[in-house]
């Protein structure tokens, strides 16, 4: 009985793995730079989520729930489209997570096994193709590639070899930059992210067997740069070991100063912590930064705190602490608008959606409209008149929030010109995001009463999701 249960479980994370990736068929797609800059975001979850269930199938074989490496070096998982074609990738691990659905399907422990180390791997390459593409938005406020914006000229700048030195010109570009959506460093991008890590490791034993005394300070630099790439290709057992032996080395060279050092490291492991699935570990290094942080800007407005409440504020509503999220975001909104005056700013305009999501968490649906619709028009302002993907992507929710206050009128309109400009950017071309904003216009017109309208739509989603 306890065996079939454990297959129960073993399948029903293999199906949620199936629903995680439904993207368009490589074959499919027509431009795959743009599609994977339309769909980075999703993708990026998508495979976060899929790991997440491969390691729950290995925990449930007994073994350590952690990433495996595969035990065959020659096995990999067959990839239909071209090599560099993430939507390939995603629809191979579709289909061998399908496979192990079906009644007859061989699920001995060996054979469920080698199945998730190979979705595993997958999952691993689909980052790697996706890391180019990817938001600010999932890496957090900012990823901790940029840990200081001071100007090189400032007395304050990060000393070369430092935490912050190491990573200076990323962040120094970044913050002129100001785009939305940026590349990580070229050191990062692609197959290099290997040949970085295996660099930074032959520079950290050169370091280690030289004078220790005189080189603590670039050993802490060089395990806090391992652990961010270690977090960032997936590997997060290595990236805690990299991270706290950084910290511990950093609080031994400092004492008990503040230092922007130790500030950036408790970050990093707070972002490592959310992506390890221990909201409440990640609070807490958070927490101990934000002190830290404030104890060296003062009561002055920076940035570095900013981001810091931005990522607390978040964690805060994932625990369903609403009243502490709307404090943490306010205050970072407020420090943001101040930095930046009265210009729009990728920041701002995400710290305002954020408010909003609280807001309608809350039942403030008032105020959750005002931040929303403050974001979007901020989006718009950013990206000008031109169609483009992520304004389609604010026009779907604010359709759904619209629908949810009852407004019907409004929904239809902002769906309608959702659709409208996914049809603009997609073409012809049958697409999940274009079925998606489908059903909700069917959804919103039945609401209305009509039928033959609602069905209209509804049939089309159907047509168009069957056919991907």
């Amino acid at each position: 009985m306890e065996q079939l249960d454990v297959d129960q479980k073993i399948v029903h994370n293999f199906k949620a793995i199936r629903e995680a990736v439904i993207y368009e068929h490589p074959d499919r797609v027509v431009d795959l730079q743009a599609a994977m800059l339309e769909e980075a975001a999703n993708m990026w979850e998508s495979v976060r989520a899929t790991r997440a269930h491969a390691n729950q199938i290995l925990l449930l074989l007994g073994a350590d729930g952690k990433d495996s490496q595969l035990q065959d070096p020659d096995l990999a998982i067959e990839t239909p489209g071209s090599p560099g074609n993430v939507f390939g990738v995603l629809k191979a691990v579709r289909q061998c997570a399908a496979d192990m659905t079906k009644p007859d399907a061989d699920r001995s422990t060996s054979a469920v096994r080698s199945v998730c180390q190979l979705i595993i791997s997958a999952a691993r390459q689909a980052e790697e193709l996706l890391r180019p593409f990817v938001l600010v938005e999932i890496l957090g406020e900012r990823s901790d590639v940029f840990t200081d914006h001071t100007a090189r000229s400032h007395p304050h700048a990060p000393l070369a070899g430092t935490v912050t030195g190491v990573t200076w010109s990323v962040a120094e570009s970044s913050a002129q930059e100001g785009a939305e959506t940026f590349n990580l460093p070229e050191a990062i991008s692609g197959g290099e992210t290997e040949t970085k890590m295996q660099a930074l490791e032959h520079e950290l034993r050169e370091l280690q067997t030289g004078q220790k005394s005189k080189e603590d300070h670039n050993i802490a630099a060089k395990l806090q740069e391992l652990g961010r790439l270690s977090r960032e290709v997936g590997d997060l057992k290595q990236a805690k070991q990299h991270l706290d032996e950084s910290l511990r080395m950093q609080l031994s060279l400092h004492g008990d100063k503040d230092h922007p050092d130790i500030a950036a490291t408790l970050q990093e492991l707070g972002i490592l912590s959310k992506q390890a699935g221990d909201p409440g570990e990640a609070q807490q290094h958070f927490q101990k930064s934000l002190r830290m942080k404030r104890s060296l800007h003062g009561n002055g407005d920076h940035l570095e705190v900013a981001t810091t409440l931005h990522a607390l504020g978040l964690g805060s509503r994932q625990a369903g602490d609403l009243e502490q999220a709307k404090q943490h975001l306010t205050e970072s909104l407020r420090m943001k608008r101040s930095l930046y005056g009265e210009m729009d700013h990728p920041s701002i305009a995400k710290t305002l959606h954020a408010l909003g999501l609280v807001g309608q968490q809350s039942g403030d649906l008032n105020g959750a409209k005002k931040y929303l619709d403050a974001s979007f028009r901020m989006k718009r302002s950013l990206h000008g008149d031109r169609d483009h993907p992520s304004i389609a992507a604010a026009l779907h929710e604010l359709g759904r929030f619209s629908r949810q206050t009852g407004d019907l009128k409004k929904a239809k309109e902002y769906l309608d010109e959702s659709l409208r400009m996914k049809r603009c950017l997609h073409g012809d071309r049958d697409h999940p995001n274009v079925a998606k904003t489908l059903h909700a216009l069917g959804v919103v017109v039945q609401q209305t009463g009509d039928l033959n309208g609602a069905k209209k739509y509804l049939d089309e989603s159907l047509r168009m999701k069957r056919a991907l």
